[in-house]
């Protein structure tokens, strides 16, 4: 199903439309009461992580065209969602710890062999973020005790630096995404929990801010591929999952789609030529859901 989901999506239509609708969608039997990470590295090949539902550890499920790969269940632990990226040919997870709020972040060759855990000195209520932008690896996460959108980056995805803390704050988890037009951060704002969205071109330097009439009580989830940028949010009051679209780098924001479909947490969102988002369902036992975009 997923090989078919992948093969009808295509980023051609939201260039020419500008809109994206998202597919019927397969329900994993795998549960969470969190949201997921995703990560799109090439076509047909697509990752999902999650915390298990009662145990807390990270999950993570590798379909490559359309086949699934046996689920690998790690010992490490969060109580929020993790961030996915790949970057210099391997897998990137980053999470909160449990009982100290540490960021932490390890990789995988292939989806099974998850090593080289760095834990950092940086903290977050939420879970982080990762992206990939002009060949570095990107984490952003909300801070603790201030709320304020923080933003670091490595070359070798283990030693971390240059860190930027923005004036901007939020009180969820951020997301963030990188595409030719730059790196873009979303956010959910405070006081009014309205979708913003801010560029950096140089990976420092944060501006360009757009404050949406859209919002969310959670996670936002930002994609994009070839200039093309989507968001993905949970409706406030009914948990419907809502899109909107990009066409010129996140300089205008148009074509409102509203799914029937709803989210137990933040949404995620992946494209690369083509893209999917995944999501906890709201039903009883919170299953993860995968749809393409059309």
């Amino acid at each position: 199903m997923i090989r078919r989901i992948l093969c009808v999506m295509t980023l051609l239509m939201l260039a020419v439309s500008g809109s994206a609708q998202i597919t019927k969608p397969e329900i994993l039997p795998q549960t969470s009461t969190n949201g997921p990470g995703v990560a799109f590295p090439a076509l047909g090949q697509f990752m999902i992580s999650w915390t298990g539902t009662g145990n807390n550890q990270l999950n993570f499920l590798l379909n490559v065209n359309g086949t699934w790969a046996p689920k690998v269940t790690s010992t490490q632990t969060s109580l929020s969602s993790p961030g996915l990226a790949y970057f210099q040919n391997n897998y990137y997870v980053a999470w909160r710890g449990v009982g100290n709020n540490l960021l932490n972040v390890m990789h995988s060759p292939d989806g099974k062999t998850w090593t080289g855990k760095v834990t950092l000195k940086e903290t977050s209520p939420s879970g982080p973020a990762l992206a990939v932008y002009q060949g570095r690896l990107y984490m952003a996460w909300q801070g603790v005790g201030n709320n304020k959108l923080n933003v670091i980056s490595s070359a070798d995805g283990s030693s971390f630096g240059n860190k930027q803390t923005l004036d901007q704050t939020t009180l969820s988890a951020p997301s963030l995404v990188g595409i030719d037009k730059g790196l873009f951060i979303a956010w959910r704002g405070v006081g009014n929990n309205q979708l913003n969205v801010m560029q950096s071109t140089n990976g420092t330097t944060f501006g360009n801010k757009k404050t949406l009439n859209e919002t969310t009580t959670v996670r936002p989830a930002i994609a994009g591929s070839n200039g093309a940028l989507l968001l993905v949010w949970q409706g406030v009051n009914n948990n419907l999952i809502n899109i909107l679209s990009s066409t010129d780098g996140g300089a205008t924001w148009g074509n409102k789609f509203t799914s029937t479909q709803t989210s137990f947490g933040g949404p995620a969102a992946a494209m690369y030529a083509t893209g999917f988002i995944a999501w906890t369902g709201t039903d009883p036992q919170h299953h993860l859901n995968i749809a393409g975009l059309q």
